[in-house]
């Protein structure tokens, strides 16, 4: 997991970490995965979340949802 230094207000930490646990969760529950990449971003006033797994015949879904900042 890569998750930069804290560069947003505390109240924001609520929506990645909601998408961490359901991403998580799917890719435990749903995929064959043996690997897993889990990346927070955080530009401007926005935050990206973006997860990867390894999972053989799974569909390409384009990730990235942005959070914005105040």
């Amino acid at each position: 997991m890569t998750v930069p230094d804290r560069m947003w207000p505390a109240q924001v930490d609520s929506v990645p970490a909601w998408g961490v646990r359901e991403a998580v969760t799917n890719v435990l529950r749903h995929a064959d995965a043996s690997e897993c990449a889990i990346t927070v971003e955080s530009t401007g006033r926005s935050v990206r979340l973006d997860v990867v797994n390894d999972a053989p015949g799974g569909r390409t879904v384009k990730t990235g949802a942005r959070v914005a900042m105040g």
